[in-house]
C-alpha cells in the first residue's frame, strides 16, 4: 500500500503478479543493456507509464471524467497509458469515502470491437468476480505488503 494526495493506493492481486513479471523482465534489461538502451525498450517505457498513472494521474483526481467507465463497467475507471503504451489500460476501483484506491488490472490490447479487447476481457472478469464491487473484498485481494 502507498498514500499519495490523502489517498491509500492498494495493488490488487492480479495487478501484483502482472506488475512483478513487468518489473523481472526489466530488471533482466537492465543488468545487460547500456542505460540508453535500457530506456529504449518497451517493458521499462511501460514500467514508467505505470508509475506516472498510478502516482500522478489517479491520485490527482481519480473521478476524473477521462476515467469514466459506462455500461455494466461503470463501478470501475480506467486510465489510459498515453504515448509508447497507448493500446494499454489501467483498470481501477475507488471508495471516495475511505479515500482508497484499487489498482486491479492492465489491460492490453485496445482493439474494438475485437474478441480479445481489454475491455471486453475486463468486463469477463468482473461478471466471473475476480473484481467484486465490494471494497472490502478487494482489499482482501490486494497485496499489503
Amino acid at each position: 500500500m502507498i498514500e499519495i494526495n490523502g489517498w491509500k493506493i492498494y495493488f490488487h492481486k492480479i495487478f501484483n503478479k502482472q506488475l512483478q513479471e513487468l518489473v523481472a523482465g526489466s530488471i533482466k534489461f537492465k543488468e545487460k543493456d547500456t542505460p540508453k538502451q535500457y530506456r529504449e525498450r518497451f517493458k521499462p517505457k511501460l514500467l514508467k507509464a505505470l508509475q506516472k498513472a498510478i502516482e500522478e494521474s489517479i491520485p490527482n483526481d481519480p473521478f476524473s471524467k477521462d476515467f469514466e467507465l459506462r455500461g455494466n463497467l461503470s463501478d470501475y475507471q480506467r486510465v489510459k497509458l498515453t504515448g509508447i503504451c497507448d493500446r494499454y489500460r489501467l483498470f481501477f476501483k475507488v471508495d471516495a469515502d475511505k479515500k482508497l484506491i484499487i489498482i486491479l488490472w492492465l489491460g492490453y490490447p485496445r482493439n474494438e470491437g475485437g474478441k480479445n479487447d481489454c475491455y471486453r476481457v475486463f468486463g469477463k472478469m468482473v461478471d466471473k468476480g475476480d473484481f467484486p464491487l465490494n471494497i472490502e473484498q478487494l482489499i482482501v485481494e490486494s497485496d499489503f505488503s
